[in-house]
């Protein structure tokens, strides 16, 4: 499982002092979320694996759990895309087991020069204009959950007598659910009370006087 405090960086400068890191909270409903364990759709987004969660009960439980897996790195890769950042506060539900797919998911995203987030996006629907770095991220988050990707992944197969043990598959991960619907799940906030100076506080880059 990933550690509760992470850090990942991305390509590119990113010199900052403090002033423009930003905290975030976001929190994912997965209740809706596919969960037939034989469905490229199934397994939400998670930061565990079986070696987190033990044994699962079948070849297909452990499929499910390795797509959520998948999902959570990738979502990681889309996060970096514009500033370094870490995960804190990683928090999964306590139903999420072995062959249960997990509910909900939650985390802060500290971004450590959030200037560098556009605050306008088209949304995944391809019409939309998002205007607010809190739709940003929501967006990033649900590239993650809304595309299909294929990798070779480790999962344990339980199948066979003894049972056959660590395998690596090559698995497909698709959409979760319908766009709207993704979008929905994800909830983005921001912590007023993280910010060092308020947006129009921060000196133009290189004069250190002149307020945005």
């Amino acid at each position: 499982m990933a550690a509760g405090v992470q850090k990942f960086t991305t390509q590119g400068p990113s010199a900052d002092t403090g002033e423009r890191q930003a905290l975030f909270n976001v929190s994912i409903n997965q209740s809706a979320f596919n969960s037939t364990a034989s469905s490229d759709a199934s397994g939400g987004v998670t930061p565990s694996t079986w070696r987190d969660l033990g044994k699962p009960s079948s070849l297909d439980n452990a499929k499910r759990l390795a797509r959520g897996s998948m999902r959570y790195r990738k979502m990681i890769q889309i996060l970096g895309t514009y500033s370094n950042f870490k995960i804190t506060k990683l928090v999964n539900d306590s139903s999420e087991a072995a062959s249960t797919q997990i509910a909900s998911l939650s985390f802060t995203l500290e971004f450590e020069n959030v200037g560098f987030l556009p605050t306008t996006v088209t949304s995944i629907d391809g019409s939309t204009t998002v205007s607010t770095r809190e739709g940003v991220i929501q967006e990033l988050i649900a590239q993650a959950l809304q595309n299909s990707f294929t990798e070779v992944v480790e999962c344990y197969d339980p199948t066979g007598t003894p049972d056959v043990g660590i395998v690596n598959v090559e698995l497909t991960a698709s959409d979760v659910n319908a766009e709207g619907e993704i979008l929905e799940a994800i909830t983005v906030t921001k912590s007023a009370n993280f910010d060092t100076l308020d947006e129009a506080e921060i000196p133009l880059q290189g004069s250190g006087l002149t307020p945005r």
